[in-house]
């Protein structure tokens, strides 16, 4: 079937551009320091590190939209994690966030940006909303229930890019144990995977 075809691919997509993402994360994180109540990176440049010069500009400024954050108050700088885990297979499951369950819902702050995790409950929830049409507000009112406090800007607009028929491939491709969103600041969405 051509639709399922496509999505499958849509599926790729998403998990390559998630994989590239996490990947110049993990390079760049190994120079990102906590310094005089700030974050500090002791890179100059792409090759030292060794991504594209694109990624490491778009995660330099990432770096210093966070020490903003902390800065205006928005953020304190012991929320802002240094490491990025691994979300998914083994069960390894990130820091700061609930977990009691094995899928989980909640926001972590990174010196990058944030990931937002939905459950697979809330997963559907999405779906079905994206499947029905629903503008902004109704997504927003959505994950201020689900989550609960604020929402970081940019996440409803990287829900509402989405079909509801891939997101519901990506959270089936992990066993229905919800997905997860990175948002680079600011508010910069760099892909959707499962948990």
């Amino acid at each position: 079937m051509v639709v399922a075809a496509e999505r499958k691919t849509d599926v790729e997509e998403y998990k390559k551009k998630k994989d590239e993402f996490e990947r110049a994360i993990r390079q760049v994180e190994k120079h990102v320091k906590k310094k005089d109540g700030k974050l500090t990176l002791d890179a100059q440049d792409a090759n030292a590190v060794g991504v594209d010069t694109f990624q490491f500009e778009q995660l330099k400024r990432a770096l210093d939209e966070t020490n903003e954050q902390v800065k205006s108050g928005k953020l304190k700088l012991d929320e802002v994690l240094l490491k990025t885990p691994d979300v998914g297979s083994g069960g390894d499951r990130p820091s700061g966030v609930d977990v009691a369950a094995v899928n989980h819902s909640g926001i972590q702050y990174f010196w990058w940006g944030y990931r937002v995790f939905l459950d697979h409950t809330e997963t559907d929830g999405i779906a079905a909303i994206l499947q029905q049409g629903a503008a902004a507000g109704a997504v927003l009112a959505f994950l201020t229930s689900a989550i609960g406090g604020a929402i970081p800007a940019g996440v409803v607009a990287g829900i509402l890019s989405l079909a509801s028929g891939v997101l519901m491939s990506i959270c089936g491709a992990g066993g229905h144990e919800g997905i997860y969103f990175n948002f680079a600041w600011p508010a910069i969405w760099w892909g959707v995977w499962h948990q």
